[in-house]
């Protein structure tokens, strides 16, 4: 009789013992849990950023038609909206950016912090195409305010539009590759 009675204890605290290791494993760690986090509000304020820069293309598209021949306060305005714009951009950026880089403190999350590199480094390209375009926004507003209508043109050839294309490009394709990475690891689930 007491053997049986040490077998079943034996047994049942190594059920015990077995099922905390299981639960142990189970779920998320802390870590992981706080990188999803981090990583989730950092894709809302990507998506923020990204609905900005679209608001931003459409006021400088429009400026080559609205703005030629315009009268110097229509051109203050233009310029006014897409420095607010660029702002409120370069705000949204960062911010995401700053949940990105929290990412980067936890440990055991290799997939999110490599999610969250791919992130940066987009965001990076983005605040370099901000400076390309506001080179080029400058030279259309000297354009405009010279009285010179505006030489499409020339401007279809000029550096920093091909640098605009090319970072846009290149920035799709980004995108394109952190989606299906995030996806492909899971990382939203």
């Amino acid at each position: 009789m007491r053997r049986w009675m040490t077998v079943s204890l034996v047994a049942a605290l190594a059920l015990v013992v077995a099922a905390s290791l299981v639960a142990a494993g189970c779920g998320e760690s802390k870590d992981k849990k706080q990188a999803k986090e981090y990583m989730t509000a950092g894709d809302e304020k990507y998506a923020e950023a990204s609905k900005t820069f679209a608001e931003l293309q459409g006021v400088q598209n429009s400026a080559l038609t609205d703005l030629s021949g315009a009268d110097p306060a229509k051109v203050q305005e233009f310029e006014k909206n897409l420095s607010e714009l660029g702002d409120s951009l370069r705000a949204s950026l960062m911010a995401a950016q700053e949940q990105y880089d929290k990412i980067s403190a936890l440990s055991g999350v290799d997939d999110y912090k490599n999610y969250a590199q791919m992130m940066k480094d987009i965001i990076y390209m983005y605040n370099t195409m901000l400076e390309a375009g506001s080179a080029l926004k400058d030279k259309i507003v000297a354009m405009i305010v010279s009285g010179q209508p505006i030489d499409t043109a020339a401007l279809m050839q000029d550096p920093e539009l091909k640098k605009l294309m090319d970072l846009q490009s290149e920035i799709q394709k980004k995108e394109k590759e952190a989606k299906t990475y995030k996806t492909d690891k899971k990382l939203a689930e």
